[in-house]
């Protein structure tokens, strides 16, 4: 069995998901936003998210035809946008109790 080091374990997870999202996009709706962040088209036509695992993938074909018919849904690659992603804390999911 070998034994990979985190930077070559970091390395193979950053290649697999080149591969993965290779020709794919999220669809932003640039006519609105939550708070700083973006919002892009949910799955399976549930409205829109911040976030983007909730985010559906389109086909670059597909990502072009919606943008034609409304130049404000905005076609993002799937790994620009995965390489800005940022996980955080809402405060507002926290109590206010000291305890």
């Amino acid at each position: 069995m070998t034994t990979r080091t985190e930077e070559e374990m970091e390395a193979l997870a950053a290649e697999l998901l080149e591969i993965d999202l290779k020709d794919e996009y999220y669809l932003q709706d640039s006519r609105s936003f939550n708070g700083n962040y973006m919002m892009f088209w949910a799955k399976d036509s549930k409205g829109y998210t911040s976030d983007i695992r909730k985010a559906h993938v389109f086909t670059k074909e597909q990502a072009s035809k919606l943008n034609k018919n409304r130049d404000t849904d905005i076609p993002r690659d799937c790994r620009e946008v995965q390489n800005l992603v940022r996980h955080c804390v809402d405060f507002q999911d926290f109590s206010r109790s000291d305890k």
